[in-house]
């Protein structure tokens, strides 16, 4: 990475940014800077949902801190680095801190141990805000908070009452369509595809509320709102996205400090769940979130998210189908 860059794209970099703004995401401060404003409000309308955050210094740490970049286009160099315009983003991780995206001419760097983040983008991926938030933005911000007592867990995250389920699966088990159809049934989004647990000084479920990226085959099910949704990327990366603050979805903060858990099981047919007992529901969730990290790393999270058991779900064909069980299961919730 650092042979890609110029002299002149060195200086750029140590030159004062021109445009900038803090949020607390996942409650720790993120200080993005950027030498054009289109990164910083495609930021702010990414994690607008944490703004809510800043009122509540309880919520806010006061040891951590991060730092994200952006420069508008890609460093010059070693054509070699580049990959072709039209391919979807690589991620890769050269060693347990670090994670570098790329696509086309733009690429990207974040450091979990320095808790910083520098992007070259051309004006090309800005031209699709979607593409920037999901592909760049968001991982970027995420790995360089991966260093915190944050612990990400594949989960989407229903909240009611003050209380949150969590639908943990791997890609592709359907979280993020159940998280549509919750939406739309009224319930409120915390997050449609991850969350991040916090265990100190109590227990906390940070969401990542904002979007809800469906993949195409799932607007069948929601054909009134997918037709006039946007669309980002192609072919098998193709997503309908969703505003959910447009869908009445966005929690009044995106973290919740009671969470009930809930592993999804792929069926068709009529959708069902099963009653899960500590030990149960202990391994099945372990088992859906170590596929590409240590399972020492979701150890302890796992082990009390799940102490008081919790659910499997077998959504069925429809997800519409599947919202009166989940809300058998926030009623029980609610009441213990």
């Amino acid at each position: 990475m650092e042979s890609a860059h110029s002299p002149s794209d060195r200086r750029r970099m140590e030159d004062p940014p021109v445009h900038g703004l803090v949020i607390p995401v996942l409650g720790i401060p993120v200080r993005f800077e950027a030498d054009d404003p289109a990164p910083i409000a495609i930021a702010a309308d990414a994690f607008s949902a944490w703004r809510g955050v800043e009122h509540v210094p309880r919520l806010v740490s006061d040891t951590d801190s991060a730092r994200i970049r952006v420069w508008l286009d890609a460093p010059t160099g070693e054509e070699a680095f580049l990959v072709p315009a039209d391919d979807p983003p690589i991620y890769q991780w050269p060693d347990r801190d670090r994670l570098i995206v790329r696509a086309g001419h733009s690429c990207g760097v974040a450091d979990a141990a320095r808790r910083d983040a520098i992007l070259f983008v051309t004006r090309t991926l800005l031209e699709d805000p979607h593409a920037f938030r999901a592909g760049f933005l968001e991982p970027m911000v995420l790995a360089s908070l991966a260093g915190t007592d944050r612990v990400p867990i594949r989960a989407a995250a229903i909240e009611y009452r003050e209380i949150v389920l969590l639908l943990a699966g791997p890609p592709g088990s359907g979280k993020s369509t159940l998280a549509c159809a919750a939406a739309l049934a009224g319930f409120r989004i915390l997050s449609e595809d991850r969350v991040h647990i916090q265990l100190e000084p109590r227990l906390r479920v940070w969401g990542m509320p904002g979007y809800i990226d469906l993949a195409p085959d799932s607007a069948r099910f929601f054909p009134d709102i997918a037709v006039a949704a946007p669309r980002t990327g192609h072919g098998e990366r193709e997503r309908i996205v969703l505003n959910v603050r447009e869908l009445g979805a966005l929690p009044a903060l995106p973290v919740a400090q009671r969470a009930g858990v809930c592993v999804l099981a792929p069926f068709t047919g009529h959708p069902g769940i099963t009653a899960l007992d500590s030990g149960s529901l202990q391994a099945l969730l372990l088992r859906t979130q170590t596929r590409d990290a240590p399972s020492e790393m979701f150890a302890e999270p796992v082990r009390v998210l799940s102490r008081h058991g919790g659910w499997k779900l077998e959504p069925g064909d429809d997800p519409g189908a599947a919202i009166e069980l989940l809300k058998e299961m926030l009623d029980d919730l609610v009441s213990g």
